[in-house]
């Protein structure tokens, strides 16, 4: 407060104002404060008074309970009657305290602490039969009747506390608690080492087969069994706590906890009469010595508890072995398993021996049966999936990309190598879980798993391709050439080719590397996907083939060579040749349109589908083949019919040479000779060089187009041989009126209108030989 400032604003009036109304407030808290006081003083009075009785009163109630206590010390006749008391009146007192005791502890039953439980029960039974010896004192009818229904609930509740013990003991996994359960057994009766040994498998034995029958999954029981073993370790190993309970006990102050708690709700003279019970109790439990645990012999019996454990478990998770569906899920259930036992029990036994004794070769034999079934699964998957996708390949010279993509010449889609990829990706994880599985080396001879491995690839391999050339559960025969035939045929075979054709083309090549160095196997797998990818091929070629046959007019073919004039109609051109005197005679020099048609159709056909270029060796023979067989019947059934014109006869001859050529089928020879034998002798003389020829040259030119249907070139053969003189034919396709001739022959002129070709005759002797030459390779 600024005094200065105040006394500078306000008037004198004010300032007496101001000072009058703070000495009223001075004043009354000075009596506030005196009141206070005032009281506080009382408050302690009252305090002392208070504690000066209590102290009156608890100094005649220790006189009293020292009197007692003398009394229940020394209860003599003389005692009583220094005391002042009658005898049978104590002895009376005596006996109802304990009555009462007794009544008041039996409804405590059962308590929920096993060992508690048993101590309590012990008591109650002994106070019983302290009881039953001085109930003589009292004839009442409602104490006996008390008395006997005491004794059948004390004798019920011993009967049902093993088996309860025993449940408890089986069911809970903590240690301490364990340990009590076999001293509350301990208590029951006189027990051994071995008897605690054999209650502890008892019961934990029951437990770990009615939880699996409960529904607990493998995981869950072998963590039972882990725990039960590493508790075994714990409870009766070296330094076990069995032995500290066992010793501990024999302490006459030592009780359990709750039954503490009971006693002290008591009188003073009852605590004391169950105090001298509880040291009977403990005298009564059998010691087990830590002499009795040597530390070599334990380990003996150790292994004998896992041996004897695993004979009555092993029928079970050998069954729960089956509940395993992935290979991913064996490897992370052996890996945890593995560590937990490292972790356990490395110092007093091996991990791979208790792995052995719990499971053998269950484990192993599931994980053997599930990669086997994963790999066919995944094969099923893979074909099903295809079913749903693009497998048509992008065109050669179709420009996709700015890039060149490196699948458009593999006859592979984008769609098909992304399948392909997830796949193969899926099989290599599945190698990945049998690396994992191999590494943890739990079992005999773990190595030996990649060679099964492989063996499974095999048979995965195997499976996948006898179900791409199965039809309605039946094999397809390669060789056997269907009647009909569909686009729907076509396509499902070309789909089958191109999906092994996938496989056999992938990067990295997963396969060989799920095979190790097996390079037998190798080689078959390789083997089988390219023999069933070439099968797949020739089905689709038979199915292509016949397809085009029925579409083709090889029949008209066959009609029109029986007339002339219908043959005329074809439009076909010959070479019309000079031989001096004898006139001219016309040779033709090319196929005939109708069989030209039907190869040109075949070769575009494949070239469409984007395979042609990588037919392999075999498939183009069995293509060559078919083919050759179907102009064969064909040509054989035009030469029954045709017409004995030398025209059409001179046309077929060049057919049959070039096709012989093209398809090495020794049938066309026959043809031939029948088509020969039907030729004048003279005619056939003198242009049987001239076709001969120009069969050659046909062929030589018509490879870049027909190569495909060939197994291989034919330039250098000798009956097609060439003459120094005479290089190329004409014209490779079949000419039509009024289009220009190619000039590719020498002994052709170059104008459209002058159709006559000259030739500048030969020598008689020269030909002859030529003839003779030809015929002897017949011969």
């Amino acid at each position: 407060m600024n005094v200065e400032r105040l006394m500078i604003d306000l008037d004198v009036s004010q300032l007496e104002k101001i000072q009058e109304d703070l000495t009223k407030e001075t004043n009354g808290k000075k009596e506030e404060l005196r009141q206070m006081v005032g009281r506080r003083y009382r408050d302690v009075l009252d305090a002392s008074n208070t504690l000066k009785l209590l102290t009156d009163i608890s100094n005649n109630f220790c006189n009293k309970l020292s009197e007692t206590e003398s009394f229940f010390k020394s209860p003599t006749s003389g005692q009583c009657n220094k005391l002042g008391y009658d005898s049978e009146k104590v002895n009376k007192a005596k006996f109802s305290s304990k009555f009462l005791s007794f009544t008041s502890l039996i409804p405590k039953l059962p308590l929920r602490d096993g060992l508690s439980n048993v101590y309590l029960l012990l008591l109650l039974e002994k106070v019983y039969q302290n009881l039953i010896v001085e109930k003589s004192l009292f004839t009442s009818k409602d104490v006996e009747d008390i008395l006997h229904e005491s004794k059948k609930r004390i004798t019920t509740e011993r009967e049902n506390m093993f088996s309860k013990l025993s449940e408890e003991l089986g069911n809970n996994q903590n240690i301490k608690f364990c340990c009590n359960q076999l001293l509350a057994i301990g208590l029951l009766s006189v027990t051994t080492l071995d008897d605690y040994k054999q209650h502890y498998f008892n019961s934990k034995l029951l437990s770990i087969k009615e939880g699996a029958m409960s529904g607990e999954n493998i995981t869950e029981i072998v963590k039972k069994i882990q725990i039960t073993i590493n508790a075994y370790l714990q409870i009766f190993g070296p330094d076990g706590f069995i032995y500290s309970l066992t010793s501990e006990i024999k302490n006459p102050n030592w009780r359990p906890k709750i039954v503490s708690e009971l006693m002290n709700d008591q009188l003073y003279s009852v605590t004391q009469y169950l105090d001298s019970l509880i040291v009977d109790i403990n005298n009564s439990v059998n010691v087990v010595d830590y002499a009795e645990c040597n530390i070599n012999e334990f380990k003996n019996e150790f292994e004998n508890f896992i041996d004897k454990l695993a004979v009555e478990v092993k029928p079970l998770l050998s069954e729960r072995c089956q509940s395993f569906t992935d290979s991913e899920g064996i490897v992370e259930f052996m890996q945890d398993l593995v560590e937990n036992l490292a972790n356990d029990f490395s110092k007093i036994s091996s991990p791979k021996y208790i792995y052995f004794s719990l499971f053998e070769n269950s484990l192993q034999n599931r994980f053997y049966q599930i990669i086997k079934d994963e790999l066919f699964r995944s094969s099923e998957k893979f074909l099903e999936k295809t079913k749903d996708i693009n497998l048509k390949p992008q065109n050669i010279f179709t420009k996709w990309k700015a890039k060149f993509d490196e699948l458009v010449t593999t006859g592979v889609s984008h769609d098909l190598n992304e399948t392909i990829e997830e796949f193969f990706i899926y099989i290599q994880s599945i190698k990945n879980n049998v690396i994992k599985y191999s590494n943890i080396n739990l079992d005999e001879n773990s190595t030996q798993i990649y060679e099964i491995f492989s063996s499974y690839i095999l048979e995965m391999i195997q499976n996948f391709c006898k179900t791409s050339l199965t039809v309605d559960d039946c094999e397809v025969d390669i060789n056997l050439v269907p009647e009909h035939s569909t686009i729907a045929d076509i396509d499902f075979w070309l789909d089958r080719f191109r999906i092994l054709l996938g496989i056999i083309q992938h990067e990295p090549p997963t396969l060989s590397e799920c095979m190790g160095d097996d390079f037998k196997k190798i080689r078959e797998c390789n083997n089988l996907l390219m023999k069933t990818a070439e099968s797949c091929v020739c089905v689709f070629l038979n199915y292509s083939i016949v397809h085009i046959e029925c579409e083709s007019d090889l029949v008209t073919m066959i009609q029109k060579s029986k007339s002339p004039m219908d043959w005329l109609e074809s439009l076909q051109k010959y070479e019309t040749i000079s031989i001096g005197e004898s006139g001219t005679i016309k040779v033709p020099v090319s196929l005939n349109i109708y069989i030209y048609n039907f190869l040109s159709k075949i070769t575009s056909h494949l070239n469409d589908k984007g395979f042609g270029h990588i037919l392999t060796r075999g498939a183009t023979t069995h293509l060559n083949k078919i083919v050759g067989d179907i102009i064969l019947s064909k040509m054989e059934e035009c030469i029954r019919v045709c017409s004995s014109s030398k025209i059409i006869l001179f046309q077929l001859l060049l057919d049959s040479k070039i096709l012989f050529s093209m398809f090495f089928n020794e049938k066309f020879l026959t043809i031939i000779a029948k088509l020969e034998s039907k030729i004048n002798h003279v005619d056939l003389e003198l242009s049987s060089e001239y076709i001969t020829k120009n069969a050659s040259l046909f062929i030589q030119k018509t490879y870049m187009l027909f190569g495909l249907l060939q197994i291989e070139q034919t330039q250098g053969k000798d009956i097609m041989k060439p003459s120094q003189g005479q290089t190329n034919i004409a014209e490779l396709y079949p000419r039509f009126e009024d289009v220009e001739f190619l000039p590719s022959l020498p002994r052709y002129t170059k104008s459209k209108r002058d159709i006559t070709r000259t030739r500048e005759p030969e020598s008689t002797d020269q030909n002859i030989r030529l003839v003779e030459k030809f015929y002897s390779f017949f011969q």
